[in-house]
């Protein structure tokens, strides 16, 4: 199989794991699960045009790096309130808590 082939990715390939960098650039994956990818340090999805199902920044709190070619990918990390609201209301929410926690001290 050539990797440029590679469509899919099951929901639970990365289960268990502590991948901190991860390239499926070039491939023809439709989507990517969060499973295992807690701890994703760097991104790289060039040349994924049919990728159209990506993680939440929210379920990726470590990542410091994405490199990206399609804008439709970059809408995720720059717009999260729209990518998924609910996990970004959550978000807000929880900032709302800490900062009156911090107005106490």
């Amino acid at each position: 199989m050539n990797f440029n082939d590679l469509s899919h990715v099951d929901d639970y390939a990365f289960n268990g794991s502590q991948i901190a960098e991860l390239d499926l650039s070039e491939t023809a994956i439709q989507g990517l699960p969060i499973e295992g990818l807690k701890e994703l340090e760097i991104l790289k999805i060039e040349k994924a045009p049919t990728l159209r199902k990506i993680p939440s920044i929210y379920d990726l709190r470590n990542l410091k790096e994405a490199r990206l070619t399609h804008s439709f990918h970059c809408c995720a990390f720059k717009y999260p309130e729209q990518h998924n609201p609910q996990k970004h209301a959550q978000y807000e929410e929880n900032m709302k808590k800490i900062c009156k926690e911090l107005e106490k001290s």
